[in-house]
């Protein structure tokens, strides 16, 4: 697919939504497919922390989360950015 259309996508509609937990995830996925895990991860983490354990978003986010961290042994490349650049956590 077009990763860096559906990256784009993406950073624009988190930007616009920036508490809408799908969004976050969706664009975590993406990053971490784009290779940026450790961006992704902390897209994701932010996600969750605005959900409750019993929401239907959660265990998906969970995933993406714990395949995330699966790929975020090493740093970032530096085009990756910083994640807050995008999204601003859940609750700000």
């Amino acid at each position: 697919g077009d990763l860096a259309g559906a990256k784009s996508a993406w950073e624009r509609y988190v930007s616009e939504q920036p508490d809408d937990p799908a969004g976050l995830n969706n664009l975590a996925v993406v990053l971490g497919e784009s290779g940026c895990p450790g961006r992704g991860l902390e897209l994701a983490q932010s996600a969750l922390s605005g959900l409750s354990p019993t929401d239907p978003m959660y265990d998906e986010i969970l995933k993406t989360a714990d395949d995330l961290t699966a790929r975020a042994r090493v740093e970032d490349p530096g085009h990756c950015g910083a994640a807050r650049a995008i999204a601003r956590p859940a609750g700000e």
